[in-house]
C-alpha cells in the first residue's frame, strides 16, 4: 500500500518487483488490488497492463476529487504538484480537520 512498483527486498526475488511476484501466480478468480505512488495516469495504464485489476488511487484522488474521470480523459493527466495549497484542498472538498490532519504528512500540504 506504500509503493505500487517496489522491487523485491529478499535476495531470492532480486530484481523483481512485488507486483511481478503476485501477477505471475495463479490467482483463480481473485483479483488483485494496489496502491500506493500513483500519480497519474501513466502509472494506473502501466499497472493495468501488467496485470492489475483494481487500481486504489490515494494521494492523487485527495489532491483531484476527479482524477479518475481525468485520467481516463487525458493519458498524461498527473495529480497537483506537492506540496498543495489548504484553499486548493478545501476546494476539492476536504474539510478542515482533514486539511490539518495531512498537514502531518511531511511536504503535502503548502503552509
Amino acid at each position: 500500500l506504500w509503493d505500487s512498483f517496489k522491487t523485491a527486498s529478499d535476495s531470492q526475488f532480486e530484481g523483481q518487483s512485488l507486483l511481478e511476484l503476485f501477477t505471475s501466480r495463479a490467482r483463480f478468480n481473485t483479483r488483485l488490488a494496489v496502491a500506493g505512488k500513483i500519480y497519474g495516469a501513466s502509472d494506473a495504464q502501466q499497472l493495468m497492463q501488467r496485470g492489475v485489476d483494481i487500481v486504489a488511487i490515494g494521494r492523487g484522488a485527495v489532491t483531484n476529487h476527479d482524477f479518475a474521470r481525468q485520467a481516463l480523459g487525458d493519458p498524461h493527466f498527473q495529480m497537483r504538484e506537492l506540496p498543495v495549497p489548504r484553499e486548493i484542498l478545501r476546494a476539492e472538498g476536504l474539510g478542515e480537520a482533514l486539511v490539518e490532519y495531512m498537514r502531518g504528512w511531511k511536504g503535502f500540504v503548502a503552509d
